[in-house]
């Protein structure tokens, strides 16, 4: 991230888009919950305790900020304090209209995304579960309901491709067409 959106809130956007977390349990993060390899957190709103293995993109973020560091969390405004969570969403909503984003861009879209890329590349939902910490499969579903959709359609329009070509196949037609 450059420009308007980089210094303060670009780490708890970035950490946010890639742990699946809410901005409440992002933005108090200890430096101490990452091990180099994984961020072991409790979620606020669930109680769920979860390590998030940490991927090579997020590692060196991480790793450059660390550098840096001014507090034990990792999250810090420009002035190098912890963020409180309303000041923080004062502060997305500036970049947000910096950025000239719309106003339904909220910080929770970056846990649908993750989940979403997850869902994707076909994660189970116990998996997207251990990922972002939902107690039930139903709440789960707010955000993979339409990847499944769209999955199982395509699966459906590749039997039926299969089927009608080994029906043409059987039936002659295969050798005609």
């Amino acid at each position: 991230m450059s420009g308007p959106a980089s210094g303060d809130v670009a780490l708890p956007i970035i950490l946010g888009r890639w742990t699946a977390q809410r901005q409440e349990d992002v933005l108090p993060l200890l430096w101490s919950a990452y091990d180099g390899k994984s961020i072991t957190l409790r979620q606020g709103k669930t109680g769920s305790d979860l390590i998030i293995p940490v991927e090579d993109d997020l590692r060196a973020i991480l790793g450059a900020a660390a550098m840096t560091r001014t507090a034990a969390v990792i999250c810090t405004t420009a002035g190098g304090t912890a963020w409180k969570v309303d000041h923080f969403r004062h502060r997305f909503a500036e970049v947000r209209a910096e950025l000239g984003l719309p106003d339904d861009v909220h910080y929770l879209g970056l846990r649908h995304t993750r989940l979403t890329e997850l869902a994707q590349g076909r994660a189970s939902e116990r998996e997207l579960q251990a990922t972002d910490g939902h107690k039930t499969t139903q709440a789960l579903g707010r955000y993979t309901k339409h990847v499944q959709q769209e999955q199982l359609a395509k699966a459906a329009v590749i039997r039926l491709c299969k089927h009608s070509r080994n029906e043409k196949a059987s039936s002659g037609l295969g050798e005609v067409v």
